[in-house]
């Protein structure tokens, strides 16, 4: 399959994997056989032209033809991760691999999760085109149900750098460099914010200073939920950097407030978050 290369490799491929994947009990293969076929170019991908696209792929239609064909040992990764990936990974042809069993993909060493680096970059990229898009259409107001899709795109990404974050201070470090001065954030009516705007928005005045010199302390109450030991700092740290880290701890007690002290703050477009 792989020599054929091209439309036909694709076709070629998905057929024998999908044959693979109906045998593969029966194929007494060693370790080596699978590690040597993960480095073919014989397992479909989505069409090129997705990673161009300003939203994560839909799944492709059963009658349509294959597109393209990758290695697994390449920058690529199962359909599910779409949303976090696809301007900076190629995305598996999911008519292929959403059928294929656990043990099956262990065998092949299994699929790789987009790493901190690319969820990021996919992020700004994404919200670079969606910022292109609305400079392109001025005079127009960003349809709701566009406004409601990159909402949770953004949503992924943050649930999925906030499981990231745990696991090192270096990754918080680099998520707080990549994000902090982006304009990611979608507000309800399509414009971009980024979290340092944000942060401002909701902190006008200085009237939630004791929220924030809580969680600048690490403090908490039994009312929370691990936020601001989550996003603990110190004050020594740049005013963009705080704002990034400080904006989900402080912004659902602040919100939570309604009008009581931020009165003014229906004036301005808010985020969702």
């Amino acid at each position: 399959a792989e020599a054929v290369g091209g439309l036909q490799a694709a076709e070629r491929g998905s057929a024998l994997l999908r044959h693979l994947a109906d045998r593969w009990t029966l194929i007494k293969w060693p370790t080596k056989a699978y590690a040597s076929l993960r480095r073919l170019q014989i397992f479909p991908i989505l069409a090129e032209s997705v990673a161009q696209d300003r939203y994560p792929p839909k799944p492709p239609d059963h009658a349509a033809p294959m597109a393209a064909v990758a290695a697994l040992d390449s920058s690529c990764t199962h359909f599910q991760h779409a949303a976090l990936a696809w301007t900076q990974w190629s995305i598996l042809d999911p008519r292929t691999f959403n059928s294929w069993p656990k043990q099956l993909l262990q065998l092949f060493g299994g699929f790789r999760d987009p790493p901190l680096d690319v969820i990021t970059s996919n992020l700004i990229e994404a919200a670079r085109r969606w910022a292109d898009d609305n400079a392109a259409n001025t005079d127009a107001r960003t349809p709701d149900t566009f406004v409601s899709q990159r909402q949770d795109v953004v949503s992924k990404h943050l649930l999925a750098i906030r499981s990231l974050l745990r696991r090192s201070h270096a990754t918080q470090t680099l998520a707080q460099q990549d994000l902090a001065n982006t304009a990611f954030l979608v507000m309800d009516d399509g414009s971009l914010s980024k979290p340092v705007e944000v942060f401002t928005m909701l902190h006008a005045g200085g009237e939630s200073s004791s929220d924030l010199e809580e969680c600048s302390h690490g403090g908490r109450d039994s009312s929370d939920d691990g936020d601001c030991q989550d996003v603990a700092l110190g004050t020594t740290q740049p005013a963009e950097q705080h704002a990034a880290n400080s904006l989900k701890a402080t912004s659902k007690r602040t919100l939570a407030r309604g009008n009581k002290k931020f009165a003014s703050r229906n004036a301005v477009p808010q985020p969702w978050l």
